[in-house]
C-alpha cells in the first residue's frame, strides 16, 4: 500500500512529529509505517492498525515506554494518508478534536 504524509505538498506535519520524538520512538514509528506500506489492510486489528469506530478513519498505533504514539489516517484509492499525529496515555480515548481534524483533512485529499 502506498503511504503519503499530510500535507500533500511536503508531509511536514507528520515528519516533524516523528522527528520531535526520542530516537528509539522514531524508529518504532517508522517501523510501523513500513509495516503499513508492506502489509496494508493485513495489519487490521493487529497491534499496529485499528479502525476508528463510526468513522472512515484508522489509527496507526505505536507504544514506546508509557507513551502511546498515534497517527490517524484515511485510506483512499489504495493510498494510506497519514493525517494527524498525537500522543496519549493508556486508557484515554482518541481525542474528538483529532478525529475532526483528520476528517477535514481527508476531504481535502
Amino acid at each position: 500500500m502506498d503511504v503519503k504524509y499530510w500535507p500533500p505538498q511536503d508531509g511536514l506535519v507528520i515528519l516533524s512529529f516523528i522527528q520531535d520524538q526520542p530516537l528509539d520512538a522514531q524508529r518504532k514509528i517508522i517501523n510501523a509505517i513500513r509495516r503499513l506500506r508492506e502489509h496494508g489492510y493485513n495489519l487490521m486489528n493487529s497491534s499496529y492498525l485499528t479502525k476508528l469506530k463510526g468513522y472512515p478513519l484508522y489509527e496507526l498505533r505505536v507504544k514506546f515506554g508509557r507513551i502511546l504514539y498515534r497517527i490517524i489516517l484515511a485510506i483512499k484509492k489504495g493510498i494510506a494518508w497519514l493525517l494527524v499525529p498525537f500522543t496519549k496515555k493508556e486508557g484515554e480515548e482518541t481525542p474528538v478534536r483529532h478525529i475532526e481534524t483528520a476528517l477535514k483533512r481527508s476531504k481535502l485529499i
